[in-house]
């Protein structure tokens, strides 16, 4: 029996011995790094002090609500698939602030670069990121795909960003890892370049697998770009220049449930002809009502573009001005409603992808055929938009737009797989969805 009672506790030594026991981290600008960090009353002060620390998994950060950080720092440290490492908020007030408005070559004007698994970011402000200095330093435009407000890098699975606010940021956040996940995040009025005369600025960067960009409300997103490329919404690019910039392919993405309001374009595919998984992008129930395009590549396959709300209303007076360009093999245009005007139509040459019981409806009767190409026998040219109403006109025959209500949120409406029949979802701002401390 003694030896029992003795084997008993050696095997609870040895249990206790792996627990993992988490610890919450404070930050504030009324702080000091020689503070244990480990309670309110006594909160690190700098953002250089994280980037020296090892967190271990279920360990939390807190940046106190109110405050403004300047600088940058990197998350190597990862956490487990239920004992994630999260950075999140403290306190009351505004969301913290954090920035890094100063280009260099090492940072790119990231505020946090992770490269690491199982890392959540949620309730922070990301605000004024740098340009891309391209004119004075042509021999490294591969910088790019190291910029973003939040970078995560190819050696980041499973990270979520979640009910943060990312304001004027040339890239808002970029995805180069498998399985990361951005999801109800607030992008917004970001009109400088992020590498002119190249591209202008972009929300969501997206080159990995199997992630996921959902329920994000992004609204104005443009800039000057030469020939076109004026930035949008979301990219998908399989990041083509230079080794250490390579992603896992941009195979394999979610596309669904976002808002784009007056961005220049909603979702560009871009390069995707050389990746290995050949694509399979799924982009379904989006309401856009932006410049430009909606979906707009030439390279895309095995993808399906379905019950979204498309909007191209907005008068270009740039080049590059469509609907939908999609070509490659593969791929699927179902149960989508296209509203046109300005002498837009949807499509304009023959592509090959297989089309099924989508709407079309011009609304400044410009054009007689809105589809532009001949229809198929369950695709519809609405005459009347009373056919969509009250989801997306009202009763005098104007559009309905999403907008933010007095508690936050934005409602949408898209299309269901039955002809004339629609569903919502809503999106809150962050700084609604998740109150302070």
């Amino acid at each position: 029996m003694r030896n029992l009672i003795v084997l008993s506790f050696y095997i609870l030594a040895l249990l206790l011995c792996n627990i993992s026991f988490a610890t919450n981290y404070y930050i504030s600008s009324a702080g000091n790094d020689s503070h244990s960090g480990t309670n309110k009353s006594s909160p690190w002060k700098t953002l250089e002090k994280l980037d020296s620390f090892e967190f271990k998994p279920g360990d939390a950060i807190h940046f106190n609500r109110g405050d403004k950080w300047i600088g940058k720092f990197r998350v190597t440290a990862s956490g487990e698939s239920d004992n994630p490492i999260t950075f999140t908020s403290y306190g009351t007030g505004p969301m913290p602030q954090l920035s890094n408005p100063d280009w260099d070559f090492e940072w790119d004007g990231v505020v946090m670069r992770v490269s690491a698994d199982y890392i959540i970011i949620e309730n922070l402000h990301f605000i004024d990121g740098p340009m891309h200095p391209y004119e004075s330093n042509k021999d490294k435009h591969e910088n790019v795909y190291d910029m973003g407000a939040v970078n995560l890098t190819r050696d980041s699975e499973h990270c979520t960003i979640q009910y943060c606010e990312i304001e004027d940021y040339p890239i808002g956040v970029q995805s180069q890892g498998k399985y990361n996940k951005i999801y109800q995040n607030y992008f917004h009025d970001c009109n400088k370049g992020m590498c002119l005369p190249y591209w202008g600025p972009i929300a969501i960067f997206d080159g990995g697998q199997y992630d996921e960009i959902s329920y994000n409300y992004i609204i104005n997103y443009k800039g000057d770009g030469s020939g076109g490329f004026d930035g949008g919404a979301i990219e998908i690019d399989h990041f083509m220049w230079g080794e250490g910039h390579i992603g896992y392919g941009a195979d394999y993405i979610k596309v669904h449930h976002n808002i784009g309001i007056e961005n220049a374009g909603f979702l560009e595919p871009e390069a995707l002809e050389n990746t290995k998984g050949n694509n399979y992008l799924e982009v379904y129930s989006n309401f856009s009502d932006d410049y430009k395009w909606f979906v707009s590549d030439s390279d895309l396959h095995n993808s399906t573009v379905r019950n979204n709300t498309s909007l191209r209303v907005l008068p270009w007076q740039k080049p590059m001005e469509f609907v939908l360009i999609i070509e490659g093999k593969g791929n699927k245009v179902f149960h989508n409603v296209f509203i046109v005007a300005n002498k837009l139509t949807v499509f304009t040459t023959e592509m090959e992808m297989e089309r099924k019981q989508n709407l079309y409806y011009c609304h400044d009767q410009s054009v007689s055929d809105p589809v532009g190409i001949p229809k198929n026998d369950t695709d519809e040219i609405i005459s009347d938009w009373k056919k969509l109403s009250p989801q997306l006109y009202n009763g005098n025959g104007d559009l309905l737009r999403p907008r933010p209500d007095e508690k936050g949120v934005i409602k949408a409406w898209v299309p269901t797989a039955t002809k004339y029949e629609f569903e919502s979802f809503s999106i809150t701002l962050p700084q609604y969805a998740i109150p302070g401390e």
